[in-house]
């Protein structure tokens, strides 16, 4: 049974544990308990991959938000440095989020500050905007 075993998780992508191993076996007309499946698969270390499931960061519709749009989708421009647009958002790798916040001058078109990290954190959002005055000669008003 436990060359079975070895199979079914080869085929399976390595992703069975041992309720859906179970089901398969049974499926494949072995006799057997759930329980037995999950020692033997303990004890010849046939281990399921683990996945990290999406969690909403967001709740929406829920608080009001943060500041007036005062852009009202004016996107257009007249000069450099009046106007600046950021977001936020995650890139999902095998180590798990990493999570990248912009800045850009919407008269350029250029990113003016960026900043990563592998926490959603107002750290990030901090070191952005201070990245981004920094690289900009900014007069007042």
């Amino acid at each position: 049974m436990v060359e079975e075993m070895w199979k079914i998780h080869e085929l399976m992508d390595r992703t069975y544990g041992s309720p859906r191993m179970h089901k398969e076996l049974c499926a494949r007309g072995y006799c057997c308990g759930r329980h037995r499946v999950a020692r033997l698969m303990r004890k010849h270390e046939i281990i399921a991959k683990m996945t990290i499931r999406f969690r909403r960061l967001t709740k929406a519709g829920k608080r009001k938000p943060a500041a007036d749009n005062i852009l009202d989708r004016k996107f257009q421009v007249s000069l450099p440095n009046r106007v600046w647009a950021s977001d936020i958002t995650y890139i999902k790798t095998a180590e798990g989020h990493l999570y990248l916040a912009v800045v850009l001058d919407l008269y350029s078109r250029q990113v003016v500050g960026w900043g990563m990290s592998s926490r959603l954190n107002p750290d990030l959002v901090i070191k952005t905007l201070g990245q981004a005055v920094a690289k900009r000669d900014l007069q007042p008003g």
